[in-house]
């Protein structure tokens, strides 16, 4: 709830109501993993270890790191009522040693910021 109640500020700070009559339906998802787990696309058993197709690629260990890194990975999609059809999808995604309420901020205010430059073009 806590990353609904930072998406709902963000649009708010770009001057964007939130109700039921919108034109458009806000989803998200949000994920928190080791850093070192990536996630790829399916192979077929023929991709070697270079040629995978990586979403979001496994962060490799730093040699003085002092915790065990997580990511914090989100997506944000946003979809015409009226259409059924897909306006925008982002995902973004931080390292951190413990995640905080400032690494949701500062995703979510990532997310909703292109979500507005991309509405704009």
């Amino acid at each position: 709830m806590a990353f609904a109640d930072t998406l709902r500020r963000k649009f708010g700070d770009h001057a964007i109501v939130i109700n039921a009559d919108a034109p458009l339906l806000a989803d998200y998802a949000i994920s928190l993993r080791n850093s070192e787990t990536g996630l790829a696309e399916p192979s077929d058993g023929a991709a070697s270890a270079q040629g995978i197709d990586w979403h979001s690629a496994p962060r490799k260990g730093r040699l003085f790191d002092k915790c065990e890194a997580v990511r914090l990975r989100a997506t944000l999609v946003l979809l015409s009522k009226t259409e059924g059809s897909v306006v925008y999808r982002g995902h973004g995604e931080t390292n951190a040693c413990n995640a905080s309420e400032s690494d949701f901020d500062r995703l979510a205010a990532t997310l909703v910021d292109d979500a507005m430059a991309k509405a704009s073009r």
